[in-house]
């Protein structure tokens, strides 16, 4: 019996990805939705939001809550680390206006 355990543990972290997965998916479903109706006639946009949903559900561990750390005396992350967490999902936004963009002299 003792010898079954490894694998017990493996297939009970297994199952807890799945359902974080599967959970994440169910959560953002709807808000990628939204956007997805916004720029239904930008495809690039329509790539863009399927690689943001499919890193998303991959990386479900970045959105929980992390434990506190242990002992007490151990420093928390600064926060710029923990603002990098989600980094790639930052967008760079360019705006054109047609007729007036003019070059600065």
């Amino acid at each position: 019996m003792m010898d079954q355990v490894p694998r017990w543990e493996r297939e009970r972290r297994d199952t807890v990805r799945a359902l974080d997965r599967e959970t994440t998916a169910l959560a953002i479903a709807d808000l990628i939705e939204e956007v997805r109706t916004s720029y239904r006639d930008q495809p690039e946009v329509q790539d863009y939001l399927d690689a943001v949903e499919r890193d998303v559900k991959d990386n479900t561990e970045d959105f929980l809550p992390r434990p506190a750390p242990r002992p007490p005396e151990a420093a928390a992350p600064p926060a710029a680390l923990e603002e990098g967490r989600f980094r790639r999902y930052q967008v760079k936004v360019i705006i054109e206006l047609w007729g007036r963009l003019r070059p600065r002299t």
